[in-house]
């Protein structure tokens, strides 16, 4: 039987990365006529400030918005439908795997490596992070992040799966067992409550937001003045402007340190967890 290598094309890295800049397009269309603030993130941020676009060995659009807008993109979204592409999160598909959004390509297809859990499938893709108050306490926003972190932790352990071989088979057998109980609970339901539990502070109006939810898992890189939000920063990407934080420099300096410098020739390395075909 021919695998799926063989019945479809490879999508190549010059095609991923404009595949996700047509999304991007798409989505910041949808967000400019309703109203809809958004941020480079992440890797994105990082190769906007340096490279005035992708990171040369990395393909990856990260995107942030504040919990209210994301509530408001949601219906956007819905309101302004593409023919090609598609937003998903938790609250649009309850097959959904991660507490983040992503908007996709519905004509290519992504084959995860770790494939493994039977969760909605989806294509080339940019993804949709959610900004949520932290407490202004740090000792608090420690605390907070460190429960954040073993959530992501169980949601985790709900999500994997590992291959018994016989070269590992007591250990393979005992990893087996202890993910056991978090699988039979399910991946959907750690995700809400990691979702829910990001929220907690929102109706504190706290004077620093994060990314709580597969971020950085730290409040020291994390943080973000709410007020630094308010302005209309650019950087350009690609060819195009997009809005960043107006303290992009501090945010990148916490996430990266020294950011304006490449890492070594020998660190410079795409991380790939999936293939992508055409459909």
């Amino acid at each position: 039987m021919a695998t799926l290598s063989e019945k479809k094309l490879k999508v190549t890295d010059s095609e991923l990365k404009t595949i996700e800049l047509q999304i991007l397009d798409y989505f910041k269309d949808v967000c400019v006529k309703e109203n809809i603030q958004f941020f480079l993130t992440y890797g994105s941020l990082l190769g906007a400030a340096r490279h005035s676009g992708f990171i040369p060995w990395d393909d990856d659009i990260d995107l942030m918005v504040r919990r209210e807008d994301f509530q408001k993109l949601i219906f956007a979204m819905n309101k302004n439908p593409s023919d090609r592409f598609k937003f998903i999160c938790l609250y649009t598909n309850k097959r959904y795997l991660f507490p983040l959004a992503k908007v996709y390509d519905t004509q290519t297809e992504l084959v995860e490596e770790y494939g493994s859990i039977a969760g909605e499938t989806f294509g080339v893709n940019i993804d949709v992070f959610i900004l949520d108050h932290l407490p202004d306490d740090r000792c608090l926003e420690q605390r907070f992040f460190s429960r954040g972190n073993f959530l992501r932790y169980y949601y985790g352990l709900a999500c994997c799966k590992y291959k018994i071989s016989r070269a590992n088979l007591l250990k393979d057998l005992m990893r087996n067992i202890i993910i056991t109980p978090f699988k039979l609970i399910g991946y959907r339901f750690f995700a809400e409550r990691y979702d829910k539990f990001c929220q907690k502070y929102n109706n504190k109006q706290t004077e620093y937001v994060g990314i709580i939810q597969f971020g950085e898992g730290s409040g020291d890189k994390e943080r973000i003045p709410n007020s630094s939000l308010s302005g209309m920063t650019t950087l350009p990407f690609e060819g195009k402007k997009y809005s960043v934080p107006d303290n992009y420099k501090i945010y990148l300096t916490q996430l990266y340190g020294d950011f304006m410098v490449p890492p070594p020739e020998e660190k410079r390395i795409t991380k790939h967890s999936f293939v992508a075909y055409w459909l």
